[in-house]
């Protein structure tokens, strides 16, 4: 990770490092067609029990924990977290992180909303980076995503009217869980209905220059890839299913996936693959 990330003094927390799984195409197709990728326990239990118990302790604004704890900035430097990273957004640099508490047996669920969501870039975009210290099923109210919407550009909260879609998904997961969201997508923390604290950290990165193409390396796409796009539809999509495919596979071409995977070559047939902006202004 760069420097510009972690700052010169962020050494990682010494600890085993975990060799890199490769992140193939197939992953690449479901990042783009969803907008995340949940990496489950991708991080260690030692690693975990730090964080926690510094998430637990820390005394400081939520905002500056980043730049004081040596273990949270650690998290993101193990290797399969780091890879990952990378592979999306190239040489990235801190944009903004902060700490979420869901307080044991809080009631409410935080709206939908795009996280500070003002974007004028064609298809380039920031990463969220969402860390799970600890278990957190269903009941411990993770972060509930729309799978497909992160390019649907909204007002921030305007999405807050909404209380439900078809085809949303929660998050839960095992302790260690880095989920990497692209910044677009439709998100709300839910209800905490245990008795335990719900801590998550949350990590926002700019992109490089190098995030187009960041990801050329990841081969040419097989049927199952094709097939992932073409049938890349969301229940909540309606009739514009088929607009939003084709962003779908404009964000492969620029993150550097091989290949027209667009419903009947629509890229090439209208001379779009590889331009800037394949689809005009993203709709809300």
């Amino acid at each position: 990770m760069s420097s510009d990330l972690l700052g010169a003094e962020a050494a990682p927390v010494a600890r085993e490092r975990r060799p890199t799984p490769a992140l193939g195409a197939i992953d690449l197709a479901g990042f783009c067609v969803d907008g995340f990728l949940l990496l489950d326990g991708a991080v260690d239990g030692e690693l975990n029990e730090l964080a926690l118990a510094e998430l637990r302790a820390y005394p400081g604004h939520k905002n500056r924990m980043w730049a004081a704890s040596e273990v949270i900035r650690s998290v993101f430097d193990v290797e399969t977290v780091r890879g990952v990273l990378h592979l999306l957004a190239g040489t990235a640099s801190y944009d903004h992180s902060s700490v979420h508490l869901t307080p044991a047996g809080f009631p409410f669920a935080q709206p939908w909303h795009q996280d500070s969501m003002v974007e004028v870039r064609p298809l380039a975009f920031d990463l969220l980076a969402l860390y799970f210290p600890a278990d957190t099923p269903a009941e411990m109210g993770p972060t509930l995503v729309l799978p497909g919407s992160h390019l649907r550009r909204v007002s921030n909260r305007s999405l807050a009217r909404h209380h439900s879609f078809r085809g949303q998904r929660l998050l839960s997961c095992s302790a260690g869980s880095v989920a990497v969201l692209h910044a677009g997508l439709w998100h709300c923390a839910q209800p905490n209905r245990t008795d335990v604290d719900r801590y998550m950290f949350k990590l926002r990165l700019r992109p490089g220059p190098d995030q187009a193409n960041a990801a050329s390396s990841i081969g040419q796409p097989t049927a199952e890839v094709l097939h992932r796009f073409l049938a890349g539809e969301h229940p909540w999509q309606g009739t514009e299913a088929g607009v939003d495919q084709v962003g779908y596979a404009a964000l492969w071409s620029y993150l550097g996936g091989s290949g027209d995977v667009s419903p009947e070559g629509y890229l090439t047939r209208t001379g779009l693959l590889g331009r800037a902006d394949p689809t005009g202004t993203a709709r809300a």
